[in-house]
Formats: structure tokens, sequence, C-alpha cells
């Protein structure tokens, strides 16, 4: 019997709450997805730069913005200028609502900049309506 291909997003978030709350909200609502959790950025960093995450060929990239070592905005630019990742849609999914914040990722070409809400059915709401249009809706 063959086993059914998942798609895959890749998360890049340092925080493990969240990591967990992200997770149970993907697996529940989301069969046909893989999530794939990188939880340093200087991993990340390392993924992207090696192009390991391709390996993976991932549907949806979401990052974090505050991260210790090296931030959100620093790995959207490396994901940015590299050419092998130019058809994979990268969204900022962060609690900073800073308008430098905003600025900077759209300057560095973020498909979207998403603010993580802090209770979890508001989490679920935005999480899920954001991987439907990346995933289901948008044509990459």
């Amino acid at each position: 019997m063959k086993k059914e291909l998942k798609d895959n997003i890749i998360l890049i978030e340092d925080r493990d709450e969240d990591i967990q709350l992200i997770k149970r909200i993907i697996t529940q609502t989301y069969p046909n997805l893989n999530l794939i959790v990188i939880n340093d950025s200087e991993v990340a960093l390392e993924h992207i730069k090696n192009k390991k995450i391709l390996k993976h060929r991932p549907k949806l990239i979401i990052l974090d913005i505050n991260m210790p070592k090296i931030n959100g905005l620093e790995l959207l630019l490396e994901i940015k200028i590299n050419n092998d990742y130019n058809k994979i849609p990268s969204i900022i999914f962060s609690s900073s609502t800073h308008q430098n914040d905003i600025n900077n990722a759209y300057s560095n070409n973020i498909n979207s900049y998403v603010q993580k809400p802090m209770n979890y059915k508001d989490l679920k709401k935005v999480l899920t309506a954001t991987i439907d249009y990346w995933t289901n809706i948008n044509l990459s």
C-alpha cells in the first residue's frame, strides 16, 4: 500500500509553549500537513544556507521575529536572497506589532506579517485562516 505524502510547513520558533500550541492546532486541524519545527535560529540559518529546508519542499515557512542569537528578520533576509526559496511563501508570525518590525519584514519581501494572538481561541482562528490561505487559496 502506497503511503500518502503530506505537505510540509516549516516553523522557525524558539518558544516551546508556542511550538506546542501551534503543533496541536496543525495536527488537529490539518491531517494532510506535516509540521517541521526548527527551534534554534542558528540551526535554521544553517539549514537555509545549506538548502536543507528544500529537501522537505515546504508549502509555507512560518517565522517568529523575537528569537535569541539570530532574529526572524535576519533569517527572512537569508531566505529571500536565495533564489531557491523565492516561490515558498514565508510569513512572520509574531507578537510584535512594532511598526519597524513590520516595515523591515515587508522591505525584505515577506509574503505576510501576522500578529500572533495571546489566547488559544484567537491563535487557532488566526493560524488556521493563515494556513488555509497559503496552502489552499493562494496559487504559488
